[in-house]
């Protein structure tokens, strides 16, 4: 795809939530079966699973599921 064509798709922050990691964020990967799944991994050495929510207000947030260390 041409980065200059009208077709290419633009992106922005949906939620964060500041505190989910210690360290550097090294990874984030979304679910392909599931796509209101994600797991990040960072510095700090723990893999968190997370559900992004839709709120009634359309925004969204990040409810953490998972903590692995």
């Amino acid at each position: 795809m041409n980065p200059d064509s009208e077709e290419m798709q633009s992106y922005s922050l949906a939620a964060a939530v500041d505190t989910a990691h210690k360290r550097i964020i090294w990874s984030v990967d979304f679910c392909s079966y599931a796509p209101s799944l994600l797991a990040s991994g960072g510095r700090d050495g723990i893999v968190k699973i997370w559900r992004i929510e839709e709120k009634e207000d359309h925004s969204c947030e990040l409810k953490e599921l998972l903590r692995c260390v």
